[in-house]
């Protein structure tokens, strides 16, 4: 009788059954897009790390004029209000930003995170760089 029972409760309340499958596939869809979190790497070796990885796009997001009067050698200059508007690499390119005391990297950081890149650097500031400077 319990098995007549069970047909019978399903055929009576397909549709809410159909929204609670509904929901939990939403859910689960939802879990699988997750963005990313932001990998800290202010410590002078993670810093290291990074700056020697040839995948690895450096970018010191300060102005101009403090990127002219140092910078990581292989680092691209893109301030942090410009992130949004000029950064356009694939989103698996792995991104490590800096700037003069981690709080524009911090911001940048962010930013390129809600752009859905998946691997995003925080390099904090440039003191954190204990090689040569370019200029």
């Amino acid at each position: 009788f319990k098995e007549i029972d069970n047909m019978e409760f399903i055929e009576k309340h397909k549709l809410l059954i159909a929204i609670i499958i509904l929901i939990i596939l939403v859910i689960f869809v939802a879990g699988q897009n997750k963005t990313p979190s932001i990998i800290n790497a202010t410590n002078p070796e993670s810093v290291s790390e990074l700056v020697s990885d040839d995948e690895v796009v450096i970018i010191d997001v300060r102005e101009e004029e403090e990127y002219n009067e140092g910078h990581i050698p292989q680092a691209r200059n893109i301030p942090y209000t410009q992130i949004k508007n000029k950064v356009d690499y694939d989103l698996d390119t792995k991104i490590a930003v800096y700037c003069q005391t981690g709080a524009r990297s911090h911001l940048a950081a962010v930013q390129l995170n809600q752009m859905g890149y998946k691997y995003v650097y925080d390099m904090g500031g440039i003191d954190n760089y204990t090689g040569k400077l370019s200029k």
